[in-house]
């Protein structure tokens, strides 16, 4: 009996060694070398362009510096609101924010440029307009010297107004509270039609508009569809009197941190 026992007790061990060592080889091996970098992406919206964006960055920058950088992706107001996105940026809590550049005014006003009426004819003017050296990289490091500096920028989409009441001709603006994204061009455009131009952090447009608060937004038909919009503001226009640019944003003491190779 004492025999059996043994024999028993020594089959049991072989298993338990043979299972713990294919359960070591299953688990992420803890030898690998772990990430040198770590960049976390605020990302406003969930589930459209910029956090497509966001998907393909952390994909192809963690493939060809293989492994040496972890790109941590966090869309829908994880790591704060518009202005805490900024300012994450320009102290360096937030290696990267994904935002249109008119919320950069209050780091620089030129960031106000791109959102001028007349500005691009289509997409494929602002396509190369944003790739032209000539304006891209001053564009990008115009900030440089305040803690930030771009590192991305392409078109999110043509203008579109979103609304309670439809508006079919400029005299429909008159007298309407419209939400603009940050900068005194957009106010500017609003005003010149008549209304009066609301800057607003975008989680609260909605719950404006169902209170009366606000008559309509104006943004791209882009983030509109991906947002929901539609559920209370039923009627859409198409404008399309300028571009908006999307822009990934880098803290530049991040950037300054990387190895020449990196």
């Amino acid at each position: 009996m004492a025999a059996a026992i043994c024999r028993t007790i020594c089959r049991v061990a072989r298993i338990l060694v043979v299972a713990s060592c294919a359960a070591l080889v299953s688990l992420p091996s803890q030898q690998a070398a772990a990430a040198e970098f770590v960049i976390k992406v605020a990302i406003f919206p969930t589930d459209e362009i910029h956090h497509e964006f966001g998907r393909k960055y952390e994909q192809r920058l963690e493939e060809v510096t293989d492994g040496r950088i972890d790109v941590q992706l966090f869309p829908g107001r994880q790591l704060g609101n518009v202005t805490e996105m900024v300012d994450g940026v320009q102290v360096g809590t937030i290696e990267i924010s994904m935002l249109p550049p008119g919320f950069f005014k209050g780091v620089d006003p030129r960031f106000q440029v791109a959102d001028v009426p007349g500005l691009f004819d289509d997409i494929a003017h602002i396509s190369r307009a944003l790739s032209c050296p000539d304006f891209r990289d001053p564009f990008m490091r115009q900030a440089e010297d305040k803690g930030m500096i771009g590192v991305a920028i392409f078109d999110y989409g043509p203008t579109a107004y979103a609304s309670i009441e439809p508006i079919r001709t400029l005299a429909d603006f008159k007298g309407k509270k419209i939400r603009v994204l940050a900068t005194d061009v957009e106010r500017a455009v609003i005003d010149e039609f008549g209304g009066t131009g609301i800057p607003m952090d975008m989680g609260n447009v909605i719950p404006a508009l169902q209170r009366g608060q606000l008559d309509g937004i104006r943004s791209t038909i882009v983030v509109l569809a991906a947002l929901k919009f539609y559920d209370v503001a039923k009627y859409i226009t198409l404008v399309e009197d300028t571009h908006i640019p999307d822009m990934a944003m880098m803290s530049k003491s991040f950037y300054d941190s990387l190895p020449p190779d990196l």
